[in-house]
C-alpha cells in the first residue's frame, strides 16, 4: 500500500541539547512524490510543557490535522472493496494463487454475511 494515507499517532520525543532547554517534537510521516518522508514539528520546550502528558495534550490538534485525510471504511463492503483494490492487486506482492483464494473467500464467505 505505498502512497496511501494511514491513521497515525506519530511519536512524541524530547530532544535535549547542551546549549538549549529540552524541546518536545512530534515526529510523523507523509507521502511526497510517492515516497515516505519523515517530518517533525516543534511542540514546545520543557519549561512550557514540563511533563510528557502536558505535551501530549498540546499535540492533539496537530494529530487531527495530520489524520484529516484518513477515512476508515464504514461498511464491510467498503472494506472488501478497499482490500481488493490495494491488497489483492498485482502489485501487492502476493502470488496469483493466493490472490484468487482470498478473493474467493471474500466472495463466498464474507460478503454474503
Amino acid at each position: 500500500m505505498k502512497g496511501s494515507n494511514r491513521f497515525q499517532n506519530g511519536s512524541l520525543i524530547l530532544v535535549k541539547n547542551k546549549k538549549t532547554v529540552g524541546t518536545w517534537f512530534l515526529r510523523f510521516y507523509e507521502y511526497a512524490d510517492g515516497k515516505r518522508v519523515y517530518r517533525k514539528r516543534r511542540i514546545g520546550t520543557v519549561r512550557e510543557y514540563p511533563h510528557r502528558r502536558d505535551a501530549e495534550k498540546a499535540v492533539t490538534t496537530l494529530r487531527s490535522k495530520i489524520n484529516s485525510e484518513v477515512r476508515s471504511p464504514e461498511t464491510v463492503n467498503e472494506l472488501i472493496t478497499h482490500y481488493t483494490q490495494h491488497e489483492l492487486s498485482a502489485q501487492s506482492g502476493k502470488r496469483s494463487s493466493t490472490r484468487e483464494v482470498y478473493a474467493g473467500f471474500l466472495k463466498l464467505h464474507v460478503a454474503p454475511k
